[in-house]
């Protein structure tokens, strides 16, 4: 059985009753609930006594899900970039022949790491990969200050922490294909970033380009910080008309 986003957000309802009824914390009752070695016999058995007088159920618990993989979405508009990459992640684990839960950075989850700490340990996941380019730094503390397992599918730098990721290697990338531009001769090339630009992902990629200029002794081309494709195409439609710009690197 998979638990949904949903039904997490109704258990937390719940167990803030059980936590009331108890007299003691939420965390308390989450811990409780799953059995957690940090909880003496007598508190976890009060709070198992009042969660079966209400009622209370705990869909997608370890016992229900089994060793389950978390698949965290932390921007799925970041998707139609990274389709290979969740290709990948699903083919290895139905290969393992491991559980996938989809989570999405959203609500409370993208807030506190604390929820998402718990929403994980309530579905019984195990570990988690994660997949996007929004990486909320206090959340992702959280996890790390717990030792719970997790790793990025792209170059993330969380401070004070060593984080595990598999990535690209963006500079590379970027420069090799700044470089083909030139070769077909196009000398005043622009670079076209949105509002991430500085995340360390497009900061490798805006160096890639800045280099293959350097290199070939040209002159930076303009940098466009731009809000879609349309604000590219229309400010490429405008310099192109002005003959400044001939071709475009965008991140």
């Amino acid at each position: 059985m998979q638990c949904s986003i949903k039904e997490v957000v109704r258990i937390r309802v719940t167990m803030k009753g059980i936590a009331d009824r108890a007299g003691v914390s939420v965390s308390t009752v989450s811990l409780a609930l799953s059995g957690h070695p940090r909880i003496s016999d007598r508190t976890r058995s009060r709070v198992q006594e009042i969660a079966k007088e209400l009622g209370y159920e705990i869909p997608g618990s370890p016992a229900q899900c089994g060793p389950t993989i978390g698949l965290i979405l932390s921007n799925p508009v970041s998707l139609v970039m990274l389709h290979e990459a969740l290709d990948g992640v699903l083919k290895e684990a139905a290969a393992s022949k491991a559980p996938l839960q989809l989570l999405e950075m959203r609500g409370s989850i993208s807030e506190s790491g604390d929820v998402l700490l718990e929403t994980l340990r309530l579905c019984g996941i195990k570990g988690v990969v994660v997949l996007g380019t929004d990486f909320p730094a206090g959340v992702f503390s959280r996890l790390c200050e717990e030792d719970y397992p997790f790793i990025c599918i792209g170059k993330r730098v969380l401070e004070g922490f060593e984080i595990s990721w598999v990535s690209s290697d963006y500079l590379r990338g970027a420069r090799h294909g700044v470089e083909h531009l030139l070769q077909l001769g196009h000398r005043r090339v622009a670079l076209a970033t949105d509002g991430h630009y500085q995340n360390v992902i497009f900061r490798e990629r805006v160096l890639g380009y800045n280099l293959a200029m350097s290199e070939a002794g040209l002159a930076e081309g303009p940098h466009w910080v731009v809000d879609g494709l349309d604000d590219a195409m229309r400010i490429l439609a405008e310099d192109w008309q002005r003959g400044e710009v001939t071709a475009v690197f965008t991140t």
